[in-house]
């Protein structure tokens, strides 16, 4: 039997062990990095958009709370692949939404559409999902007012 300092140990070791396998590369160089922010993509490859659907139910595009220091852009690169498994390239800032969320028109590798798996750090989402515009409507949205935006831009 360990001691009971011993089995703490253990277990922060686990953990540490589990968060470096999870944890994303580091941020690809971005030429003009915008300010911290909290961020997301939007991801639309062969006519579909790539979306999460939450531990609520709901779906919502990949994104989430910058870290200390972090550029919007590396954000939303960095929850993107925390939360789908997908490495994508940050392009164009598209919208700032009244919460300060910005909201950058990402692209995935050659060949990644259909790919994705939720790394296993990624407690919130439950499932992701490529969706194109006439499934948009199946589901319950975290941010309902994001659905025109993505309709239009799959329009595009």
């Amino acid at each position: 039997m360990l001691k009971p300092g011993l089995n703490a140990f253990a277990i922060v070791l686990l953990l540490a062990g589990l968060i470096a396998c999870g944890k994303p590369p580091a941020c690809p160089d971005v030429s003009l990095p915008l300010p911290p922010a909290n961020a997301g993509c939007l991801v639309i490859q062969e006519r579909q958009v790539l979306m999460v659907r939450e531990l609520t139910g709901k779906i919502s595009l990949p994104g989430g709370t910058s870290e200390r220091g972090e550029s919007a852009q590396c954000t939303a690169w960095r929850e993107t692949f925390e939360e789908t498994g997908l490495a994508v390239q940050v392009g164009a800032r598209m919208q700032v939404f009244d919460n300060g969320f910005s909201l950058f028109r990402c692209t995935t590798a050659p060949g990644a559409y259909g790919q994705s798996q939720v790394p296993g750090l990624a407690g919130e989402i439950r499932e992701v999902l490529w969706l194109n515009e006439s499934q948009l409507g199946d589901y319950a949205w975290r941010f309902p007012s994001q659905q025109a935006m993505i309709r239009a831009a799959l329009q595009q």
